[in-house]
């Protein structure tokens, strides 16, 4: 039997291809399919059934498409809606591989249809658990993507699901989530590639909490404005990836004319951003494109892309795995030719911890704004006198950073406040200075912080 995880890189996703010598499933698969297919090629089956542990609202799902391309049959339960392309599953339904056997268990609580599937072995019993965003390493599924009225209620189904659907399940079972450590579904994932039943039993804070303790951990969370995109999508269905057009290649001239009825995407490192770009450009480097782009992306502009060329592909498929489909152009040459065309740059300027902890002492009218999480602070610490407000709250908090101070920013290593540089300068006009190295250099030097209390 074939079992093979694929992993998506520029953001935490997983789905899986199981099959034997004729025929396979694929669970929970991406927006571009090919791969799916070129594995079917070389190991000789049919992909004969897609299944959906739940309808994905942080990506677009592949199911439609692909389902398109192989005849297959895309199952999902019918309470996260069917009548896009999806034929509803049932509790208990089973689908052969070889001699084993693939049977769906019903764990509502992330979504209502949620569900996983189990894989049994027959007399050697099951061993492998396909969880989808029910059971993460060290997490569980966020319960607030219906709205916080519903959560307390979407909280408890979560909770029963875990105890009881998958509580009776042996220790070894191997758990093979929809996601990994980084995701918008899961506030905590840890960054584990391989873990079972029994392990998370001992190690998952989750799994040891009563009803009432897992409802107050479950408090809602700040949903990031894309995902209610992606419930529609993936309702309905997403266009063909082959059907979208690429990026034309513009001139720098060409380039500047499209910009003021588009959003300009910046998807070079964070070091390369600041140290010149275009005027109102986001930036948002591959590494952190899911983290972020559904907090500032808008979905009625195009986009226009500045990005390295052997970048340009994967940034392109990021942005249609967001359901970014109108990616109408790059700019060719990059900024060097961008700067031979004369057209206007600007730069973020930038600091190092070891002077900003000189700098920011002397310098009274300074304003300190740190970005990250407040789970970052709690267990990380602060420097003091920082104004928190995190990256994802930061585009509708604009008002409360000052014009008439300069805004210096951290974050965790120094990605995000380039980030964050970068919103303030499009949504205000404001220049600001990143800190090189962020709280994590500030640590390492014998500038004073705030320490959490576990310290």
């Amino acid at each position: 039997m074939l079992l093979r995880r694929i992993e998506s890189p520029g953001y935490p996703h997983y789905s899986y291809v199981v099959a034997d010598d004729s025929t396979g499933l694929v669970i929970d698969p991406r927006r571009d399919v090919d791969l799916y297919l070129d594995i079917a090629a070389s190991e000789g089956f049919r992909i004969a059934d897609i299944l959906e542990t739940h309808r994905h609202e942080d990506f677009v799902s592949g199911s439609k498409e692909l389902a398109g391309r192989t005849g297959a049959t895309v199952w999902r339960a019918a309470d996260d809606g069917v009548e896009g392309y999806a034929s509803a599953l049932s509790e208990g339904q089973e689908w052969a591989v070889g001699s084993r056997v693939l049977r769906a268990v019903r764990t509502p609580g992330h979504t209502p249809g949620s569900t996983s599937f189990l894989l049994d072995e027959g007399q050697g019993g099951p061993w492998a658990l396909f969880t989808g965003d029910t059971l993460f390493a060290g997490e569980v599924g966020r319960t607030d993507l219906f709205g916080p009225e519903q959560a307390p209620d979407m909280a408890r189904s979560l909770h029963a699901s875990i105890m009881n659907m998958l509580g009776p399940l042996p220790d070894d079972v191997v758990v093979l989530p929809a996601h990994g450590a980084g995701s918008v579904c899961g506030a905590a994932i840890v960054d584990r590639p391989l873990t079972t039943l029994g392990f998370e039993r001992r190690t998952n804070p989750k799994l040891s909490m009563d009803e009432a303790d897992f409802v107050a951990a479950a408090a809602p969370d700040r949903l990031p404005p894309y995902l209610a995109i992606m419930r529609d999508l993936n309702t309905l269905g997403g266009r063909p990836v082959g059907s979208l057009r690429r990026p034309a290649a513009l001139s720098p001239g060409d380039f500047a004319r499209l910009i003021p009825q588009a959003q300009v995407v910046d998807a070079r490192p964070t070091t390369s951003f600041v140290t010149s770009h275009i005027p109102g450009a986001l930036s948002l480097h591959p590494e952190g494109f899911f983290a972020y782009a559904g907090w500032f992306l808008s979905y009625d502009l195009p986009v226009l892309l500045v990005c390295e060329p052997w970048l340009l592909e994967h940034t392109v498929t990021l942005l249609h795995r967001l359901g970014v489909d109108r990616v109408e152009a790059y700019l060719a040459g990059g900024m060097i030719a961008w700067h031979t065309a004369a057209l206007p740059a600007e730069r973020t300027p930038t600091m190092t911890v070891l002077d900003a902890c000189t700098h920011l002492d002397e310098d009274a009218s300074s304003w300190l704004l740190d970005v990250r999480r407040p789970t970052e602070l709690a267990t990380q610490g602060e420097i003091r006198n920082a104004h928190n407000i995190p990256l994802q709250e930061l585009e509708e908090r604009l008002d409360e950073v000052p014009s008439d101070r300069h805004v210096y920013i951290f974050c965790g290593s120094g990605v995000r406040s380039g980030v964050a540089a970068s919103v303030l300068a499009r949504g205000r006009g404001l220049q600001s200075t990143v800190m090189l190295g962020g709280f994590a250099g500030w640590r390492s030097t014998a500038c004073p912080y705030e320490p959490p209390s576990q310290e």
